[in-house]
């Protein structure tokens, strides 16, 4: 079976088989996450480059429109063209790219298909993209694509609690009131000096604003909860990469990227966390 028409599709890993091949995984806004085989992105049997292109279409964070035949899960890559201009991540936001694509590599199921979350990644690599240097500006707009984009994944799944009801009850969440997170059941308000989640930064998650430091705190606990409790254990490797990249750079062993300017994207097909090395919300916790 080959697909009528070029979908639109990212990127988001591409890993050597045999000789000139290479299986591709890609987030497609009408079909989920698919594993793709593509020939002729290796080197020839003489050794040089191809130069048809390809190879360079199946970088991360790149925007496609591709056929293939068979099925979404093995079948042949046909045809593939670029979408937009590619982006240009800036160095202090490529490890926070590279755990998005980890994360829907590790929790969407191959073919199943999530509009909504296509167009959640493409606007938070949008996000990061545009957040050049490291100032703390830059550093809350990375903190808060990841954690809209990790809300937008665990609603997706079908993972992510009720944040603007208390479980039982179904009353609306107080914004004076406090929550604590039962992975089971929801939320839960505690009274007096009992320690839990402001019920005015869970409320701004759900409207994805996030305009401070501790709302983005906030955030990245409670999320970083759920997550751990879809991954069943599984750990993430940019987790791992950045606590390294943090101890480095505490002991000035590695400078802070520097800033880079982010070129326009492409657009979003059909109509349309961990942070990095440095956290944005305190300077020097690992990310995740």
């Amino acid at each position: 079976m080959t697909r009528p028409e070029a979908l639109p599709a990212y990127v988001l890993h591409s890993r050597a088989y045999r000789e000139s091949g290479a299986i591709v995984d890609f987030l497609t806004r009408d079909f989920g996450r698919v594993s793709l085989f593509a020939t002729g992105v290796g080197p020839s049997t003489s050794g040089k480059r191809r130069s048809n292109g390809i190879a360079a279409l199946l970088q991360p964070f790149t925007a496609v429109l591709l056929t293939w035949r068979g099925t979404n899960d093995g079948g042949q890559l046909s045809a593939i063209e670029a979408a937009g201009p590619p982006w240009r991540m800036p160095p202090a936001r490529v490890m926070s790219a590279f755990y998005l694509n980890e994360l829907l590599i590790k929790l969407l199921p191959r073919d199943d298909a999530h509009p909504g979350l296509f167009d959640a990644y493409h606007f938070a690599l949008a996000a990061l993209a545009g957040a050049a240097g490291s100032d703390p500006v830059a550093k809350q707009a990375e903190a808060r694509a990841l954690r809209k984009f990790e809300y937008a994944l665990l609603e997706e799944l079908g993972l992510c609690a009720d944040f603007a009801n208390e479980a039982g009850t179904g009353d609306p969440v107080d914004p004076a009131g406090t929550y604590r997170l039962r992975a089971s059941l929801g939320l839960v308000r505690v009274g007096g000096t009992m320690p839990g989640f402001p019920g005015a930064h869970l409320l701004s998650l759900v409207a994805g604003e996030l305009p401070d430091e501790e709302t983005l705190a906030t955030a990245r606990l409670v999320l970083r909860e759920l997550l751990d409790g879809a991954l069943e254990g599984r750990p993430l490797l940019t987790r791992r990469v950045a606590r390294g990249v943090a101890t480095l750079m505490a002991a000035g062993g590695v400078q802070s990227a520097g800033s880079a300017s982010a070129a326009k994207g492409p657009a979003v097909g059909k109509g349309a966390g961990i942070d990095t090395p440095v956290h944005a919300a305190d300077g020097d916790t690992p990310p995740g």
